[in-house]
């Protein structure tokens, strides 16, 4: 689940499937951000819901890692530029964080996640 969903070319599938439009089989998951932050895009539906597939399925996949490891977990690269496309899915998705803190500092979008306190702290609240 996680290989298929949790991946670029999982947002490039599903956003071609989706698509209204033609594109390339090659187009890049930043141009998908791109046009889901363009609302006035034709394609601005599938473009966001392709990131919110991703979401779930990144979600889905850090509720299993929290059952196996009490580390840090680093979410980090160049999808963090679209991470307020995902981030909400993410969030959404996984019922640990009610139970479990989510530290997110949002320095360039990079979200770091800390099992243990019990609550929920976003942006400056925390220093590293």
């Amino acid at each position: 689940f996680a290989e298929e969903g949790v991946s670029t070319r999982a947002i490039i599938r599903e956003f071609l499937a989706l698509a209204k439009e033609s594109y390339p089989a090659d187009i890049m998951p930043k141009d998908i951000a791109t046009i889901a932050k363009n609302e006035q895009h034709i394609d601005s539906d599938a473009a966001k819901k392709s990131f919110e597939m991703f979401g779930r399925c990144l979600g889905d996949s850090l509720q299993n890692l929290v059952c196996l490891t009490d580390s840090i977990i680093v979410i980090g690269g160049g999808i963090m530029g679209a991470a307020e496309l995902f981030m909400p899915a993410v969030l959404q998705q996984t019922a640990w964080y009610k139970r479990f803190s989510i530290l997110i500092k949002k320095t360039k979008w990079q979200c770091l996640y800390r099992i243990n306190p019990k609550k929920l702290l976003f942006g400056e609240q925390i220093s590293l």
